[in-house]
């Protein structure tokens, strides 16, 4: 049960990881902006492997989080957003994610930390970070740097629980005209 509603979160991941053409990227592994992608997401749990085409929008700030999810047809799967000093906000359509908001946060707040590690972090070793985030514990390794040096393809890994390949197949950053 709980596979379906890490999944989600994790295909988020990807979604910060594709060339962007920001105004700054300064020391953050992933720069902030609004990006809008496709991601391959591959899920290796106990059970057999499942295989995921995924959209999503990553609007990234300082001050706010916000991770939309869509399917091929346009479809809202997910919507979770977080503003400084506020409540994080979460609505799917997906019933199990909602079964389990509290999972879904804290896989949100993993995601999170990932999406805003700066390049000079301690966790960070070579291509690899070993994160902790509220109790779930995972090593994430980055490939396929792009031009500016983000990371395109992740595997995150929580021993003993899941194996996420995520691969960006495409990928825009918005500019403001794009957001209306």
């Amino acid at each position: 049960m709980r596979t379906l509603i890490f999944l989600p979160f994790l295909f988020l991941i990807a979604c910060a990881s594709k060339q962007v053409v920001p105004s700054g990227q300064g020391q953050l592994l992933f720069p902030d902006g609004r990006y809008s992608q496709d991601v391959e997401v591959e899920v290796s749990v106990a059970k057999p492997v499942q295989n995921f085409d995924f959209s999503c929008i990553v609007q990234k700030k300082p001050s706010e989080t916000l991770f939309y999810g869509y399917n091929s047809f346009g479809f809202s799967l997910f919507k979770i957003k977080e503003v400084e000093g506020q409540p994080i906000q979460a609505e799917s359509t997906i019933e199990q994610i909602n079964q389990h908001k509290d999972f879904f946060i804290k896989i949100f707040k993993l995601v999170k930390t990932i999406v805003n590690l700066k390049k000079d972090d301690p966790r960070i070793q070579g291509d690899q970070a070993d994160i902790d985030q509220d109790g779930i514990k995972a090593h994430v390794t980055f490939s396929g740097y792009d031009s500016l040096g983000i990371p395109l393809n992740m595997l995150v890994e929580t021993k003993g629980q899941y194996e996420v390949k995520i691969k960006t197949t495409s990928y825009k950053f918005m500019t403001e005209t794009d957001r209306h």
